[in-house]
């Protein structure tokens, strides 16, 4: 979302950035013919567009308007570049002009490297960007000029549970957001374990407090949380208090297939997006519809493959 409350979406299908209005409507697409299979998207401080292509391993820059302002990367393994074939895994931290300042981690397996299952959430708090990846029950942590500052939530500080990790958030104070194998930790940013909350649903009753795949978590204003699964999201209070959930299997509104991410505004609107009905669902904070956003167009072998999201605040 940039400032001025519309929402990016990065449409894997179509090939394309997808720009909406808050109240949904389609302003602009964006990358049309330059970008190939767009994984990530951001809206940086000046309201331009920052892209990831995966296919080709290339960082796209493009300003307010969709204009082409800046392209670099590509796989390789000189400075800048993506050693990985389905990149970008790695990180690259740029000036204001895309040209190359550092880049974070190498392909490996050990502390600081990237393998092939890529990274599944970044955030950054503060002068720290904190990664959890594929295949990795641990969180790494880089400072922006790329450097391995650290390892947290892993066996060695006691927090062995966090398994299958699947996707990483952050709450108003800067706490991190876990979510993994059903259940969602915050922890510090040292790594203590503040409190979890959910319980694994084995049985596919989905109960008060059950989820069946937590797949991302995030916090609203208030710092009230909002927890996507596999048919709907839950609501949870401050203190990891069940509160409310709304969703199921299906395709009207509110209902959901496949919900993967989510993005809430400063005004605390969610935008869910779902991969197989290939929507973004916006929703006040209590759960009520408020409004869709539709495909361009069906995609012709995929039904329907959304990376990230992007929310401005007004």
């Amino acid at each position: 979302v940039d400032d001025k409350g519309c929402v990016y979406v990065a449409d894997q299908s179509a090939a394309q950035i997808q720009k909406y209005s808050g109240d949904g409507v389609l302003v602009s697409t964006i990358g049309d013919g330059l970008v190939d299979r767009p994984h990530g998207v951001g809206v940086d401080s000046q309201g331009n567009i920052i892209v990831a292509d995966r296919n080709g391993g290339e960082i796209f820059k493009f300003d307010a308007a969709g204009n082409l302002v800046a392209q670099w990367g590509g796989h390789g393994s000189e400075d800048g570049q993506f050693t990985l074939r389905f990149g970008p895994f790695q990180i690259a931290i740029d000036d204001s002009d895309g040209n190359f300042v550092a880049n974070i981690g190498s392909e490996g397996t050990g502390p600081g490297q990237f393998d092939g299952g890529g990274p599944l959430g970044i955030t950054v708090v503060g002068d720290e960007l904190f990664k959890v990846q594929f295949g990795r029950d641990q969180i790494e942590v880089f400072d922006l000029d790329g450097n391995f500052v650290r390892q947290i939530a892993d066996s060695s500080g006691g927090l062995n549970s966090l398994t299958l990790m699947e996707g990483l958030g952050r709450d108003p104070q800067g706490n991190l957001l876990v979510s993994y194998n059903g259940r969602v930790t915050k922890i510090d940013l040292i790594g203590n374990e503040l409190f979890s909350f959910g319980t694994r649903d084995t049985d596919a009753s989905v109960g008060p407090g059950e989820m069946a795949a937590a797949r991302q978590a995030a916090a609203g204003p208030d710092g009230t949380m909002y927890v996507v699964d596999l048919y709907g999201v839950v609501r949870w209070g401050q203190s990891g208090e069940f509160l409310a959930r709304w969703g199921s299997a299906g395709e009207r509104p509110g209902q959901f297939a496949s919900p993967d991410s989510i993005a809430i505004s400063e005004l605390g609107e969610l935008y869910i997006a779902e991969q197989a009905n290939r929507r973004v669902q916006d929703f006040d904070e209590d759960g009520i519809f408020l409004r869709s956003f539709q495909p361009l167009r069906p995609a012709d072998t995929f039904p329907g493959i959304f990376g990230d999201m992007a929310v401005a605040s007004d």
